[in-house]
């Protein structure tokens, strides 16, 4: 009676067997989506000094728009894209001088609003037993793209009438990247935390921001140091359906 032979792999073959089964295994392992994300929230600066008595600083509204992605593998997900994000302050102040040997009250105020383009990088935790919640940390870097300041100042005469109020509306042009000038920095760096919730094809997050880089560090003047901080919700759509982890 004739034996049936069994194939013989020899160690290359099944060198070569393993290399090709192991990207389907982790193909069915992690799972790869994208898609648009907005938000809105607010914007503030924190300044190392301390402002004087008869100024405000007061938060802007802040928003982003662009398109993340998060690479999942069982409970922990990468998270990054591309965002198109806003950050600035408002600030007001009083003072008073003495005009025609009568005291003047005066105000000025001044709106500045950065805009750039944004990476961020997180890594989320979410486990199954938390049923969509998770948390999620990170960095991010982000480069000057645009912005606009605006600024008001109450004239008056020498006598103290007052004549109207002058008004400052220009484009906010960042210091370079070679030749930096007295402006604000080109690069903006810094830190992201916030809890989040996803449900089928959304994700809903809510993070706070912690600007690392000096905005105007290229006049090394500590009068003018300045740090984006910033607070938003956003909402992200994928279109393509994430498992559960």
């Amino acid at each position: 009676m004739r034996k049936l032979s069994l194939p013989r792999f020899s160690p290359v073959a099944a060198l070569l067997l393993s290399a090709a089964l192991c990207p389907a295994a982790a193909q069915a392992q992690a799972q790869f989506t994208f898609g648009p994300r907005l938000g809105a929230g607010f914007s503030s600066m924190r300044l190392p000094t301390a402002l004087p008595a008869d100024t405000r600083l007061k938060p802007l509204a802040a928003y982003q728009l662009g398109v993340m992605t998060q690479l999942r593998y069982h409970s922990v997900a990468l998270q990054s894209g591309l965002l198109y994000s806003t950050r600035g302050y408002q600030a007001s102040s009083t003072y008073s001088f003495t005009a025609g040997q009568r005291p003047v009250e005066a105000a000025s105020s001044s709106r500045i609003r950065y805009t750039y383009l944004e990476v961020p990088l997180h890594l989320a935790y979410s486990p199954a037993a938390a049923r969509g919640l998770q948390v999620f940390a990170g960095a991010y870097g982000s480069v000057g793209v645009g912005g606009r300041q605006h600024d008001e100042y109450q004239q008056f005469d020498e006598q103290g009438n007052y004549l109207g109020t002058q008004v400052n509306d220009a484009p906010v042009r960042y210091a370079g990247i070679l030749f930096q000038t007295s402006g604000p920095r080109t690069f903006d760096y810094g830190l992201n935390a916030g809890l989040g919730y996803e449900r089928g094809r959304w994700l809903a997050q809510a993070q706070y921001s912690w600007g690392l880089s000096n905005l105007y560090a290229a006049t090394k003047t500590d009068e003018l140091r300045q740090y984006h901080r910033a607070a938003s919700v956003t909402l992200t759509y994928w279109l393509l359906a994430p498992t559960k982890p």
